[in-house]
């Protein structure tokens, strides 16, 4: 069912400022891929960002899974078939 693109990850839990963040460092197919969320007590809760941390990306799109996984199959596969045998 997978199609031999299984996500492969490293979740990390780390502390800061009182929140508890989970840092997902992807491999496989999402080699160089980092997500960090935390969850928050209410809508309006004050959080101290780690310096680590970079953009916000929750309502973007293009940081779901199944879109950055389906940009990488696409992207491997032109590289394929821009390879030429000779």
């Amino acid at each position: 069912m997978c199609d031999g693109h299984v996500l492969d990850k490293v979740r990390h839990v780390i502390t800061h400022a009182g929140a508890v963040w989970h840092v997902d460092v992807y491999e496989g197919i999402l080699n160089g891929v980092v997500l960090a969320e935390v969850e928050l007590q209410h809508a309006d809760q004050k959080l101290d960002l780690p310096g680590w941390i970079g953009k916000e990306v929750t309502s973007d799109p293009r940081y779901r899974k199944i879109n950055m996984q389906t940009q990488r199959i696409i992207g491997l596969r032109k590289s394929l078939a821009s390879i030429t045998v000779n």
